[in-house]
Parts: structure tokens; C-alpha cells; sequence
């Protein structure tokens, strides 16, 4: 319909400028007379539809970028409690798009109605809520489809492909030795608010389970003083500090969690090192691929791969959760538990008369030498099985993955046989530091619940999640970019006159521009006191490129300038 208005409007505007009738039936390819008839006598009906069907497509387009917003927000909102572990149910969904679309979009009459939710739950692949599984096998099959295309079409090797991913751990046992039963009810709540009592490690490994990469322990403090001596190289303002001894880097944060700025500082001092150097060990060749989940606390992407040309980083989809990536595939806890088992284990044997002794002698460095000991206690085979998800059956001339039809079951149990809570142990730690009147059945099985609680529920995930005003306030200022970029000589909310150069300043100052920026390029390539490299230049253009994007100030003539400065100096990459 749109097509057919469209033509009849080229039709009336040739007949108003007194194009001869016959030549514009020829033009137009228009033979039969009755169409003609239908056109020619009414042209003010085809104008006033043209004028119409603008109107009708400039509204839709209006919703569909209010809707754009919408969505964008929702899905920030929803991914992150997906990946907590959080229930949600579909009426929470609607609620909180009405919210966000208030905040957004301003009054509308923008309904979240049970199709538009249908929709939404299609797009971020839910099939079951309310029940913490928010399953996507749709979307898990597709990423592996993505994953497995590229490493056969960019010739990847399963040494050079790795995942990374972060948990909170509670790194102390709770107080459970209390002087009543009722506080001892009320002492564990699953989380402890104490931010000296958790630690965050970042752990990450490759497809083949060759390859780990040093843990990244964040904590509390800057620098504690029990590990001092164990530091042998720290990078630019101290924020990490390499505990060689125990193959641990360590990164202090006020709430001991991931920040942006703590993950691209492991990406470019730790993993990409370590990275590389297992590629040259392996003998293999070609780019090195990490991939990570969508949690807030990780770098920009484009930020990350613009800081060596031989790794790339990719995120999992939207509609992809967390949960099926490898290190979430009993790694990670499996991990915590023979930390947490192994910590028991000393507790029973230091024969103690009460659990503040101990701590006393139990300090970081204890607790980072257990972390990295029990992350090296899984093997190869271990971290190989939990790449199944992605990679299944996948194998190539180079690399093989294969998966017996007893592996599942020697796996779990493997993981059970590391990873479980010593019975034993516990009830004759808890009876020897509750001795006397404390030590009544009810009590000991109370103070035992705390302890199991503590030893199989994961205690945080390692990222603090946006708040619903973060949330808004990345949303607006998306939106705010994207008008700038639709309405470039809008600055401050007026308009600006427009002045097009002609064809031939046009050329003259693009020739200008070429010319003085490669000489420029050339006096910094030949000056050796200071020089500059290419790649350093890239990545701090790509970081005025990105503060660009956010000047309210700022238009398309400035974004092109960067644009062309960008491709010049990629040719010297």
C-alpha cells in the first residue's frame, strides 16, 4: 500500500509541474487508462494519503523507540535478577515496566498487557518462572551453534578459548557457638553483612582445562597486612598486587566485590599474559577468545577488545543465562566447598577451646593459600566436562572433545567425592566448643544447621547489581545520545543553522585533514624519546570517541572527525 501511495505521489508531482500527460504514463510505466482516470483527476486525495501515511509511520516510529528504551531497561533489570537467582513472576515483569516506562517515556498509554509480557518473556527466552529456572535451551543452543561456527570459521583452537566468572564467598565459619539456642537461630541469614568476613575470586579457565588462570581474590582492604610479604609485582596505583608465591593476584574494593575497573585491569595484566604465554607453550596459533555473562560489574566490550589485537572478548546473548556457562557448572562452588571443608577439617584438628582463638591465627594469607589450593584441585578432566553446554560434542582435525556415556556420572560423583560436608567432623567440632550445660541435643543440632547452611549455599554472587535509578539514569542517557545523533544541530535543546560546505571545501578540508593528521602520525612514529604506540593511541581516541557520544554538546561533524582520525590510525596498527 505504502509502495503504491508512494508511486501515485510521483505520478501527481510530474502531472502539477505540467509534465505532458503521455510522457508521464511512460515514465512511470503506466498504461491503463483507468488508472490513469483514478489518478489524474484527484491528485489532492494521493497527496493528503502521502501526507497521512508520513504522520501514521513518524508516530509508529516514535513508539517503537519509546518501546526500544523500554526494553533495553527491562532487560537490565531482568538479567540481573535472573542471574542472582531471584524469583520472578510475570505480574512483578508487568509492575515494574509500568515503572520504568513512567520514568522513561513519561504518560502514555502504554499498557504492560499479558501480550506484551508474552512477548518479553519470547525475547529474553523465559519458559518457567516463579520457580528459579529460567531455562533458555532455545537460547543456550544457539549460542553453541554461534560459538562452534566461529571457531571453525575463524580457525580457533579449544587451547585459546576461555571463561571467566566471579562468586562471592563468606570465607569464615559463622559464630554458631553462641550462649543460647535462640541466638543461635537468628545467626545465620544466608548472607553475612560483614564485608570484612567476604571475599570475591574471579576464576577462569580454557576449553581444553589445560590452562587456569591465576585466581583474582578481591578483599576489604587496600592492602592487609598479612600479605605484604607475599607481594612480588603490584601494577599503576597499587590496585593489584601479584602474590606470586601462591599463584594469587589480589585487588582491594571497599565492598570486597567486581568492579569495571578491577576486571579490565585482570583482563589486560593478568589474563592476557597468562593467555598468551599458554598459547606459545601449547604450540598453537590464532586469536584468543574469553567469554563472559552480562553481569554490570564487567568491562565495555568494545573498551576490552580495543586493548590487544590478539584477544577478543564476547558476551553470552541476552536470552542466555548465566548459569550455563562453564564456570558455573559446579566449578565454582565445587571450589568453595573444598575451601570451606578443608577449613573445617584445620578447625577440628587445631584442637581449640573456642572459635576467636582460631581466628586469630586464620588470616587472609591462610585463606588465600586454601583458595588457591583447593582451585588447583580440579584436574583437566573436571574443567573439560563443564564445557559440554557450549561445545558438546564439537571437535576439529586439532582438538578433540569427547563425551563417554559414563562421563556425566563419574563427573557428579567425582564432584560430590571433593565437594562434600564432613558429617563427622562437624559434630565433634561442635560438641567440643559447646561443653557443659550448652552442649543439649537441641542445641547442637541448631548450631549444626548453621554450619551446613553456611557450607552449601553460595554465599554472594561477586557484583553489587544496578539499582532501578542506575538503571533509568543509563537509559536516558542512551536515549539522550541517540537524539543527539538523529538531530545533530540540536545543542541544548535549540536548533542550529545549518551551513553544508560545498563539494569542493568539502574536499579541500577532508584532503587537509588526511594530510596534516599522516604527517603528524609520522613525527610521533620517528621521535624515540617519547613515542607513542599506535595501539596506545587507538585506545585513548576510542576513550574522547566514547566521551563524545556522552557531550550533550557535541554533533555529527565532531563524531566524524573522530571517525577518520579512528581509520588512520588502524592503518598503523
Amino acid at each position: 500500500m505504502k509502495r503504491n501511495i508512494n508511486k501515485k505521489s510521483k505520478v501527481v508531482k510530474k502531472f502539477i509541474v505540467e509534465t505532458p500527460k503521455k510522457s508521464t504514463e511512460q515514465n512511470c510505466d503506466i498504461n491503463n487508462d483507468a488508472t490513469c482516470c483514478i489518478i489524474f483527476p484527484n491528485p489532492e486525495i494521493v497527496k493528503n494519503k502521502v501526507s497521512n501515511s508520513s504522520s501514521v509511520m513518524i508516530r509508529k516510529t516514535l513508539r517503537q523507540n519509546n518501546e526500544k528504551y523500554l526494553v533495553d531497561a527491562m532487560e537490565k533489570w531482568f538479567e540481573q535478577a535472573r542471574d542472582r537467582g531471584e524469583i520472578i513472576t510475570g505480574r512483578m515483569i508487568q509492575d515494574k515496566a509500568l515503572f520504568f516506562h513512567g520514568k522513561i517515556n513519561g504518560t502514555s498509554s502504554f499498557k504492560a498487557s499479558s501480550s506484551w509480557l508474552y512477548n518479553f518473556k519470547k525475547r529474553c527466552g523465559i519458559q518457567y518462572l516463579q520457580k528459579k529456572e529460567y531455562n533458555s535451551s532455545e537460547g543456550t543452543k544457539y549460542f553453541s551453534n554461534i560459538l562452534k561456527e566461529k571457531i571453525s570459521s575463524e580457525n580457533l583452537s579449544l587451547e585459546n578459548i576461555y571463561n571467566a566468572d566471579e562468586t562471592g564467598i563468606n570465607w569464615k565459619v559463622p559464630d554458631f557457638c553462641t550462649s543460647s539456642i535462640e541466638t543461635s537461630e537468628i545467626k545465620f541469614s544466608g548472607h553475612d553483612d560483614d564485608v570484612s568476613n567476604r571475599v570475591t575470586a574471579l576464576f577462569a579457565s580454557n576449553s581444553t582445562g589445560n590452562h587456569k588462570i591465576p585466581l583474582l581474590i578481591i578483599g576489604e582492604a587496600k592492602m592487609s597486612n598479612c600479605l605484604k610479604d607475599l607481594i612480588t609485582k603490584k601494577t599503576k596505583h597499587n590496585r593489584l598486587n601479584f602474590l606470586t608465591s601462591i599463584n594469587v593476584t589480589y585487588a582491594g574494593q571497599k565492598n570486597a566485590r567486581m568492579s569495571k575497573e578491577i576486571f579490565k585491569l585482570w583482563y589486560e595484566f593478568v589474563f592476557i599474559p597468562s593467555a598468551l604465554n599458554h598459547r606459545t607453550a601449547s604450540g598453537t596459533s590464532g586469536k584468543i577468545l574469553l567469554i563472559i555473562d552480562n553481569a554490570p560489574c564487567h568491562s565495555d566490550i568494545d573498551e576490552l577488545n580495543a586493548v590487544h589485537s590478539q584477544c577478543e572478548v564476547i558476551n553470552l546473548p541476552h536470552n542466555v543465562p548465566s548459569v550455563i556457562q562453564p564456570m558455573e557448572q559446579d566449578l565454582m562452588t565445587t571450589v568453595v566447598k573444598i575451601y570451606k571443608r578443608n577449613l573445617l577439617l584445620l578447625m577440628f584438628k587445631a584442637k581449640l577451646k573456642n572459635v576467636d582463638q582460631f581466628w586469630n591465627t586464620f588470616t587472609l594469607k591462610e585463606c588465600f593459600t586454601f583458595l588457591a589450593s583447593s582451585w588447583e584441585t580440579l584436574n583437566s578432566s573436571i574443567l573439560r566436562k563443564a564445557w559440554v553446554l557450549f561445545l558438546d560434542n564439537y571437535c576439529d582435525t586439532s582438538d578433540v572433545i569427547t563425551v563417554k556415556p559414563n562421563t556425566t556420572v563419574f563427573f557428579n560423583n567425582l564432584i560430590d567425592e571433593l565437594s562434600s560436608f564432613p558429617d563427622d567432623i562437624c559434630d565433634k567440632l561442635i560438641a567440643r566448643l559447646s561443653p557443659g550445660a550448652d552442649c543439649s541435643i537441641r542445641k547442637l543440632q541448631k548450631d549444626k544447621v548453621i554450619i551446613v547452611k553456611w557450607f552449601k549455599i553460595r554465599d554472594d554472587f561477586g557484583w553489587d547489581p544496578l539499582t532501578d535509578e542506575k538503571i533509568i539514569n543509563l537509559t536516558l542517557d542512551n536515549k539522550r545520545k541517540d537524539e543527539l545523533l538523529d538531530d545533530p544541530l540540536r545543542i541544548d535543546g535549540e536548533f542550529q543553522e545549518n551551513i553544508p560546505l560545498t563539494p569542493t571545501e568539502n574536499y579541500e578540508s577532508e584532503m587537509t585533514f588526511n594530510e596534516t593528521w599522516k604527517n603528524e602520525l609520522e613525527d610521533v612514529k620517528d621521535d624515540d624519546e617519547d613515542q607513542v604506540t599506535s595501539t596506545e593511541a587507538l585506545n585513548s581516541l576510542r576513550r574522547v570517541k566514547k566521551w563524545i557520544l556522552s557531550c550533550e554538546k557535541s554533533s555529527k561533524k565532531h563524531q566524524r572527525f573522530v571517525d577518520e582520525l579512528e581509520k588512520l590510525i588502524t592503518q598503523y596498527c
